[in-house]
Parts: C-alpha cells; structure tokens; sequence
C-alpha cells in the first residue's frame, strides 16, 4: 500500500499517509514475530520525511508525534540521531514549551559525529528556551556557545540565525546601536540567502532597536515582518503584531496597542505557539488592569501562573499586577505577590524589566504601608533607568504617583522619561493640573490611571475651596473605584469628601 502511495507522485501530499503505512507494516511484523528488517529503515525515513513536511507546515504537534516515532525506530548508533533529536526538541518546543531533554541529547549525538551547523542550532534552541524559562544562567551559557560555534560557519542560515540571536540578546541588555550592527549583518546575509522566516526575525529585532532609538522607522520594519510572515503562512507574524502592541503601548498608543495584542495572542492559539501565547498571557493581566477591568485581570494572571509556575520570563508582571489589585482591594496578603514579583524579575535573563517591576512594587509597598521601603525601590528603579538601558513609557505612571506621593525628584523622572503621550500627562500631573493629566490618560484608554489622576483632581481641588469641581472629580473617580471593588481607594476618595464637609455620592 505505501509503495503505491509512492508511486503516485506529490510525496509532500501523501507523506504522512506513507508513513503511517510503513509504520503500521512495522509494527504488524514486530508483532507477529516476523522479519522487521524490510520495513525498520523505509518506516524510519518515512516518519521523517513527514515530521519534515509538518514542521514546514508549522503542524509543531504533529511533527513532534512523527518525529518521536521515527526516534523509537533508530539505534543509538544511526547518524541521523542526533538531527533527529534536535528537530523533535524544535517541535517539542514549539508545541509544548518543552523539549529540554531532547535537545540537550541532540546536542551530545551533534558534537560525537563533529556536526558543528547542528550543534549551533541547538545551542540556539536552547538559549531560546532556558529564556523563556527565564533560567539566566543556562540562557548566557547556551548563547555563548552558540555564538563561538557559529564563527566557524560559513555564510548558511545557521550563521544568520546566530547573527540574528546575538542581536536580540543585545535588545534585551539596552545595547541598541550593537544590535542594528548585529542585525543588519544578519539581514544582509539572509536576503543574500532567500530565507523568508528569519528575514521576518531579522526585521523584528531590527525594528525594535530603532523604535528604542527613538527611530520611528523601526514600525515599518515591524509591519513588513507581519506581511512577509502572513503571506509565507509563519507564526511569525505573531511576534510581529506583539512587538508593534509593545511600542505603541509606551508611546501612549494603548488602544491600538491593544488590537495587536489581541491579533498575537490569535494567532499564537491559531499555530498552537506555546511559547509565544504564554509570553502573551503573561503580559494580559496589567494591560487588562490599566484598562479597568480589574476582575479580567485576575482571571488572566491566575491561569498563567497556574500554567507556568514560578519559572517563566513574565512571572514578573502577572505577580505584581495581581498584587496591586489585591492590595487595592484591602487584601494585605497582596504584598506577597509582590515580593514573588521582585523575586523573579531579579531572576530574569532581562535586565530590561526590572525598573517596572520595582515601580509597580514601590506602589504595592505604598499601599502596605511601608513607604520607607517603597522610596528605597523607587530610588532603584531611577538608578537603573539613569543608566539608559531602557525609559519607561507605559510603566511611567506609576514613577509619576510615587514621585507625588513620596516627595520625589520630579526632573529625575521626566529626564529618563521616552516621549510620549504618558509623558505629556506626567508634565501636566506634576504640574498639578491633575485634570488634564486625567483626561490624557482616558484619551488613551487607561482608566485605572485616569481614576487616580480624578481622585488626586478632586482633593486639589477641595483643598482649594473649590468644592463643586472637587466633587464632580471625586464623583466620577468613586464611580471607577466602586466599579472594581478598589477599597483602598474608596476610603482615601470618602475621607477627602469629609474632611472638605462634602457628602458622600451614594
């Protein structure tokens, strides 16, 4: 039967019906005492002639099925273990998040047989991973390799595919001139080679440096990552609409940025890109909070962290949000997601994310009650933003409430501050038109910040004798607060009203 199938030409569209029928064949002389030798090696190369064909098809779970069998019908001795082995870790990868074991016994085959193009690959693999699995050490350790082996290439897609990883690795450490150095080498090469996938990779990590410069260019890079990935079918695209919803969101863009987020976060479920859709759903709970949908925001950080634990690169920012709900909530017992977020932000392969980790903490110490603690974290977060390696956009708020409320240095925060419209609101806030910095913050769709931004309006605005204005403030930032439940902030907004001998709005 599989012969015939063969015979009938297409073999990409028959490949994995051959391979079942070799396997199937395989498995009936095994079973029946018969003679396997006939079948084993048309049964091996099958399964992986249609593992191949289904990872080209980005079918990461069907490829991972078809590669694990054809790995249960090679000796430990076959040479195309080791390959094998690292396209089953890919796939495993891709499909579950896992592949650990797998490409690290790839990696031992690739180095017996002197496979340096293989063993590069794996190492990048396995930076990509131990990334994801926010495990530093392991992720320095991997890409290291990877980059040594990777001088001893020649011009192929292995040598560009670490040209393209040493330049995000640069984004990761605020390096941003390195990684336009590294990726338009990468780029270079890549078109020289015709490789649609990494030339979108290649745009993503370009793109991203010049948007951190400041380069507004950098979009447009971006989107024709999208483009060259949708039309080639890639997963890729995924990344893409993430990075875009990334930059518009810290320029102050964050409805739009939402619609790219919600388009990743599509897409990854679409290809089933375990990875990328985890990434995703870590990041979901504080956008979800700064819109105001605080129980929405609950609901995204506690499926994640149920799925991932405590050992993922965005731990970070689904703790923290959740604390901050907590604590706003009067749950006291919010201060330990907290401290689990500085933890794991510590923890982090990028060193990028923890002045907002330290922000959001410096609030949920607020809230505790431990204002020493919470200007130590502040004065931290500033250290680090000084430095240059990043500029807080979307996170810039929260710097801005903690300057107000501690007795910060306001020119420090709007030194380090990027353009954007959260830094107009930020001159407004510490110019004390709180109102306009509130109307900002609705404009971009950020009613948690627009609530504060009414609630500190209003008591200004009372203390100035203003009453009716203060009111009409503290009326529609109670409004916001009674909403999501934010008691904290409904008894700070109703003993403002009182000591001014205003009624409470029922």
């Amino acid at each position: 039967m599989a012969e015939w199938i063969e015979s009938l030409g297409r073999p990409d569209d028959h490949a994995e019906t051959v391979a079942h029928h070799y396997a199937t064949a395989f498995d009936y002389a095994r079973s029946t005492g018969g003679d396997v030798e006939p079948y084993a090696e048309r049964a091996g190369t099958a399964l992986r002639e249609a593992g191949d064909r289904a990872l080209g098809l980005h079918a990461f779970t069907a490829a991972a099925r078809l590669y694990r069998r054809a790995l249960d019908l090679s000796s430990e001795t076959d040479p195309a273990r080791g390959p094998l082995l690292l396209k089953l870790g890919r796939s495993l990868f891709r499909s579950e998040g896992g592949g650990e074991a797998e490409l690290l016994s790839s990696l031992a085959a690739l180095r017996a047989t002197g496979d340096v193009e293989g063993m590069t690959e794996a190492e990048l693999f396995l930076a990509d991973l131990y990334h994801t699995a926010g495990k530093p050490e392991l992720y320095h350790r991997h890409l290291a390799s990877a980059t040594s082996l990777a001088s001893e290439l020649g011009a192929t897609s292995t040598k560009a595919d670490a040209l393209v990883a040493i330049s995000a690795d640069a984004n990761r450490s605020g390096d941003y001139q390195q990684s336009l150095a590294v990726g338009r080498e990468a780029l270079a090469l890549i078109e020289d080679l015709g490789l649609d996938e990494l030339r979108v990779r290649a745009l993503n990590v370009i793109g991203w440096a010049r948007l951190e410069t400041d380069d507004e260019r950098g979009f447009a890079d971006l989107e024709r990552s999208i483009e060259i990935a949708s039309a080639a079918g890639s997963p890729m695209a995924t990344r893409g609409h993430a990075n875009i919803a990334h930059h518009l969101r810290h320029r102050g863009h964050f409805k739009r940025s939402l619609e790219h987020l919600e388009e990743a976060m599509r897409l990854a479920d679409r290809f089933g890109d375990v990875p990328m859709g985890r990434f995703l759903r870590g990041i979901l709970a504080h956008n979800r909070y700064r819109q105001g949908r605080w129980d929405d925001a609950l609901e995204a950080a506690g499926s994640y962290l149920e799925e991932v634990g405590e050992s993922h690169h965005t731990v970070w920012h689904a703790l923290g949000t959740r604390g901050l709900i907590r604590l706003s909530r009067g749950d006291d017992g919010g201060i330990e997601d907290s401290d689990g977020s500085i933890e794991a932000a510590r923890r982090s392969v990028d060193p990028t994310t923890l002045p907002a980790t330290l922000e959001v903490r410096a609030r949920s110490l607020l809230l505790a009650g431990r204002h020493d603690e919470a200007a130590q974290a502040m004065e931290e977060a500033l250290a680090i933003l000084e430095t240059g390696i990043v500029r807080p956009g979307f996170d810039l708020a929260h710097l801005v409430v903690m300057t107000v409320e501690l007795g910060g240095d306001i020119q420090r925060v709007l030194a380090v501050a990027r353009p954007s419209r959260w830094a107009e609101a930020a001159h407004h806030y510490f110019a004390g038109d709180f109102g306009r910095a509130a109307d900002i913050y609705g404009e971009t769709g950020s009613r948690t910040d627009e609530a504060e931004a009414r609630l500190r309006s209003g008591g200004a605005l009372l203390a100035a004798g203003r009453r009716s204005e203060g009111e009409a403030e503290m009326a529609r930032a109670l409004a916001f607060y009674n909403e999501v439940g934010a008691t904290y902030f409904v008894r700070r907004a109703e003993g403002l009203l009182a000591a001014a001998g205003s009624e409470i709005p029922a």
